[in-house]
C-alpha cells in the first residue's frame, strides 16, 4: 500500500491512525495500543516494521497496533515529543506506559508489551 512502511501490510491486525482519529483509537482503546510512529523516509524504519507487524499479529487478542505517520500527522508527533523514528510507544487506559525509540528486537518488544498487560490485566482484576 502507497504511504505505508514497504515492508508492512495491512491487515486485521494494524490500522492506520491520524491526528484526529488519535484520542478515539488510541487514548480511548478498550485494548492496549501500541503506536508506531514511522516516517516513508526513514531506513530504520524497515526492519522495525517487520517486527511490528509480526508483534501485532501475535498480540491481535491483547493489544490494538495502529501506524502513526510522523509527517502527515505532526500534531500527535509533536504532542507525544517523538523526537527519532522508529518510535514505539504502549498506551494502556490512555496513558503511556513504555516508548521504545529507535530499532528493537523481538525480544525487548515482545517482553515489554507482556510485563505492561500483564500488570494492567491484574490492576481491573484488582478492582473488581
Amino acid at each position: 500500500m502507497r504511504g505505508l512502511p514497504q515492508e508492512i501490510s495491512m491487515n486485521e491486525s494494524i490500522s492506520r491512525v491520524t491526528d484526529s482519529g488519535f484520542e478515539q483509537d488510541v487514548l480511548q482503546s478498550p485494548l492496549p495500543a501500541l503506536v508506531y510512529f514511522w516516517a516513508q523516509w526513514c531506513k530504520e524504519c524497515q526492519p522495525m516494521s517487520q517486527l511490528v507487524e509480526v508483534v501485532a499479529a501475535e498480540k491481535r487478542d491483547r493489544l490494538k497496533t495502529v501506524l502513526l505517520d510522523v509527517d502527515s500527522n505532526p500534531r500527535m508527533a509533536a504532542l507525544h515529543c517523538i523526537a527519532m523514528v522508529p518510535t514505539v510507544i504502549l498506551f494502556i487506559s490512555g496513558k503511556e506506559r513504555q516508548r521504545i525509540e529507535g530499532v528493537s528486537n523481538r525480544a525487548h518488544l515482545v517482553s515489554t508489551i507482556d510485563m505492561h498487560i500483564s500488570d494492567a490485566e491484574e490492576e481491573i482484576v484488582a478492582r473488581s
